[in-house]
């Protein structure tokens, strides 16, 4: 079950020490953001939904909505609502998101990401930090 989730949602598979980038780019009101786990590429949309005043972030075949919550002096992630392939998933069977997020004392973006499925135990789980390489340039 873990497996397919993880297929459908184009998450990369297993590793340890991946160079990871990211970029982002504005698409409307829309944000692309674009992650590559050594040559993996995982893409994912992000979109404000005022109806449910939060972030639904689309990856592969999931649509997730979640909500930034400040814990502890770095910002957490719930996950508020699913779907899979357009179907809802019972509130029951939602992601449980252990994920965070934090600047540290050299500047850097650092994350720690987690979520479990209830009773099956962990879906994903990755964890870093960014620096950024070069700061884009502003278009007319």
């Amino acid at each position: 079950m873990i497996a397919l989730a993880l297929r459908i949602g184009r998450f990369p598979p297993t590793g340890e020490d991946l160079p990871v980038s990211l970029t982002t780019q504005k698409v409307g009101e829309d944000w692309l953001w674009r992650r590559n786990f050594a040559g993996h590429l995982t893409q994912s949309r992000l979109s404000y939904d005022a109806g449910w005043n939060c972030v639904r972030e689309q990856i592969g075949g999931l649509t997730i909505w979640i909500r930034p919550v400040w814990r502890q002096d770095r910002l957490g992630i719930e996950v508020v609502r699913m779907k899979i392939c357009g179907l809802p998933c019972p509130k029951a069977l939602l992601p449980q998101s252990f994920s965070f997020e934090w600047q540290d004392a050299q500047g850097r973006f650092c994350f720690d990401i987690s979520a479990r499925l209830p009773w099956l135990g962990s879906l994903i789980r990755y964890h870093g930090w960014l620096t950024r390489d070069h700061e884009g340039s502003a278009q007319p």
